[in-house]
């Protein structure tokens, strides 16, 4: 490997550099436009209206339809809880500091929104939750073909994570561009759609998806990316001008510099990247089945992001032209791993297999933050968060590589946990 400087490209010292303030000047025009609309609603109360009426709705739906599940029960016997339910804590927990602290913090590279990434996500994901709760239940309801009170219980309570979690992954695609007013509106609407999505895959088709490859991860990106191409275009000023080319000679004339962080900017952003990576597999095995199946999500999470955490680091500084490393395609590709390996994380890929699927995801992830992203900025299509290069893609290859697993799934290698792992063979 090459000797490189010691600080990567994209994270630049504390002190002001001309290519800081350059990055920054083309987007003056950009900031007033996408911002005054931010700045209006966040000086009228509609905002603290609609979030108080949304949680005052969500507390009567709780208490109409909501109840405990069987194992936190008051008249349930302690001697006859499954040790399934006492043992989902370890998992459910890493999945929530996967969401609250790994994800906030991940979305902090942005160079002017960081204190918003950190807070927008404790705010919206602790509403997300609970309308989560009450779409899964509803779902179930359907697939059951049995109306009844909803449970509650930690598994539910980790549905309700995942869910929120492809909230914030689709409102990273237009992160900035959106008042919270709108965003509140997107809560509302991604929830519901992604349960319907869940319901389809899962209830309907029996895809087997337990760290939500398909259901969390590419729906969220694909929703996300299709609300960016409709609601919130770059206007043709910031997207690729001559006049921001000429004043920003240090960096890609291509490159949105809402994602050109600051030296902090990026610091925060690769902790949180950190904590992704390594809360992936609570996240990935929080919903597999209990037992050996659950095992084999963490072992086989853990070899994928081994892969790609590696290929990120050297594609970084393959791909790009000066063969320096970035921060912003590191802190993409190398959580990639996790995001492909979601799907079949309880299946039996094996250790070769799922480190295979995290070095190629972690290449194509690479080569998309590298190549894609900036033709994405050029087509005026926002993509503040890199949800094309971090979860889109991966989320494909993920598919890909379930699909082949579960065709080749047989009794001589499952055994008796062929219905456990595929309930769709039962």
């Amino acid at each position: 490997m090459a000797t490189t400087s010691p600080t990567p490209t994209g994270a630049t010292p504390p002190t002001a550099t001309p290519s800081t303030s350059a990055a920054s000047a083309p987007t003056k025009h950009h900031h007033t436009h996408s911002s005054s609309s931010s700045h209006k609603s966040e000086n009228s109360p509609a905002f603290a209206l609609i979030a108080s009426a949304l949680q005052i709705a969500l507390l009567i739906l709780f208490g109409f339809v909501v109840k405990y599940g069987d194992s936190a029960s008051p008249s349930t016997i302690a001697a006859s809880t499954t040790p399934e339910s006492l043992n989902q804590y370890p998992t459910f927990s890493s999945a929530h500091v996967f969401l609250f602290i790994g994800f906030a913090f991940w979305q902090t590279g942005l160079r002017r929104f960081g204190y918003s990434s950190i807070g927008f996500t404790f705010f919206f994901a602790a509403l997300a939750i609970q309308w989560a709760i009450i779409t899964n239940g509803f779902w179930d309801c359907v697939t059951a073909d049995s109306w009844h009170n909803f449970p509650l219980d930690l598994l539910s309570l980790a549905r309700a994570d995942h869910a929120a979690f492809s909230l914030m992954v689709a409102l990273g695609a237009v992160f900035g561009a959106l008042n919270t007013v709108q965003m509140l509106i997107v809560l509302v609407l991604e929830i519901f759609f992604y349960s319907i999505n869940k319901f389809v895959i899962e209830g309907c088709l029996h895809v087997v998806d337990c760290g939500g490859t398909l259901g969390v991860f590419s729906f969220a990106a694909s929703f996300g990316l299709a609300l960016s191409f409709i609601a919130t275009r770059i206007p043709k000023s910031c997207a690729g001008s001559t006049e921001s080319a000429e004043k920003k000679p240090e960096s890609e004339p291509s490159e949105d510099p809402e994602r050109l962080g600051s030296y902090h900017n990026d610091l925060f952003s690769m902790l949180g990247a950190i904590f992704l990576w390594v809360y992936f597999l609570g996240f990935n095995s929080a919903l597999a089945p209990y037992g050996p199946a659950q095992h084999r999500a963490i072992v086989n999470t853990v070899m994928s992001l081994l892969g790609s955490c590696v290929v990120a680091f050297a594609f970084s500084q393959l791909l790009r032209p000066e063969h320096r490393f970035r921060l912003q395609d590191i802190q993409t590709a190398s959580i990639a791993g996790g995001v492909a390996i979601g799907a079949s994380a309880s299946m039996a890929v094996f250790p070769a297999g799922a480190l295979a699927i995290g070095v190629i995801t972690g290449l194509c992830s690479s080569a998309s933050e590298i190549f894609l992203a900036p033709l994405l900025f050029k087509l005026r299509i926002r993509d503040t968060a890199s949800t094309l290069s971090t979860f889109l893609i991966p989320g494909f290859i993920g598919a890909i590589a379930a699909t082949i697993t579960a065709g080749a799934a047989k009794d001589s290698v499952y055994g008796d946990q062929l219905v456990v792992v595929f309930p769709g063979h039962a």
